[in-house]
């Protein structure tokens, strides 16, 4: 490296900059230097999660399951980057679209559900449930007489009700 002559240049002398790596930037207040010191740096700042989709997956249970010999299915991970735990989890996931894709499905637009239909079915539930609940009242009163006939005690029917 050449340096000028006590800070005064002339046309003859050659400027020479250091070769090697540059410096580091500087920080500053300036948006401009705060943005060219974001843009070096290689950490990203949120990572984010991956997604993939269903083509994906798919290929991949499918080059799993045609993985024969020793080590092939985790060398197949290595390579795509992946873990055991997302090939269950997307055999589990296949195998549940699947059965779903079979089962009946009724066609045509859903009906719509308006607050009186709601309310209807909550009260088809109530009167169902108290029924249930008479019908067993209704049996403990028939134990009742059994055993009060059996110790010998008069039951209310044979007196008479006021």
């Amino acid at each position: 490296m050449i340096k000028p002559n006590n800070g005064q240049e002339s046309a003859t002398t050659p400027t020479v900059l250091p070769s090697g790596p540059p410096p580091p930037p500087v920080a500053s207040s300036t948006p401009l230097a705060a943005k060219r010191v974001a843009q070096d740096v290689e950490v990203v700042p949120k990572p984010r999660r991956r997604i993939f989709t269903v083509k994906y997956k798919r290929e991949i249970v499918k080059k799993a399951d045609e993985c024969k010999g020793d080590g092939d299915i985790g060398a197949l991970l290595r390579k795509e980057a992946l873990y055991s735990s997302h090939l269950t989890t997307w055999r589990r996931e296949i195998e549940e679209r699947d059965v779903a894709a079979l089962a009946p499905r009724k066609r045509g637009p859903k009906p719509k559900v308006t607050e009186v239909d709601r309310d209807n079915v909550r009260l088809r539930r109530e009167v169902a449930q108290w029924r249930v609940r008479a019908e067993r009242a209704e049996l403990v009163l028939e134990i009742e007489k059994k055993v009060s006939l059996l110790l010998g005690q008069k039951s209310l029917d044979d007196e008479g009700r006021a």
